[in-house]
């Protein structure tokens, strides 16, 4: 028996437009759970555009995407905010990691805004770090460093999709 696949992530007829250029012109997407994918192009093709709709950083001008069958653009922004820090990890080209703190405390950022417990964000951050080195040094140290935790810090709060300029998972 074939198994019923099941999208986690579904992108319907999606458009988006700045002024007269057209980015993306229809896109359809469907990826199940546990799925890798690439999202491959020329500079300027749409990619990271695609990206941020995708994580609901941006709303596409048409089209709908859903995430384990939530409409994301119907949810109130605080709704979407919510959704996305529970269940999308993000990893930019540019980290967006605070120097001023070590790699563990950047993992565990999403968990504090959450409102989840210390001690529980803490174990969570700790675990997604155990295999990307020494997280007691400031991310300011090194630049593997930066990028050790970056990747977890998209995965410290268990989300179920990465995605962002470099889609992860």
């Amino acid at each position: 028996m074939t198994p019923i696949f099941v999208a986690m992530l579904y992108a319907k007829d999606i458009c988006k437009t700045y002024g007269a250029l057209e980015v993306l012109k229809g896109i359809d997407l469907e990826v199940a759970e546990k799925e890798v994918i690439s999202i491959v192009g020329a500079s300027g093709a749409g990619k990271s555009t695609l990206l941020h709709i995708l994580a609901s950083l941006d709303q596409p001008d048409q089209g709908s995407v859903s995430l384990k069958g939530q409409a994301l653009f119907s949810l109130s922004s605080n709704k979407l905010a919510k959704f996305r820090n529970d269940h999308i990890g993000l990893i930019f080209q540019f980290h967006n990691l605070l120097p001023e703190f070590t790699a563990l405390e950047n993992v565990c950022i999403p968990g504090f805004i959450g409102n989840r417990q210390r001690g529980g964000s803490f174990k969570i951050g700790n675990g997604a770090l155990r295999s990307f080195g020494d997280h007691r040094k400031s991310l300011a140290q090194t630049f593997g460093i930066v990028w050790r935790g970056a990747t977890p810090r998209s995965r410290g709060t268990c989300p179920d999709q990465s995605t962002g300029d470099h889609f992860c998972r």
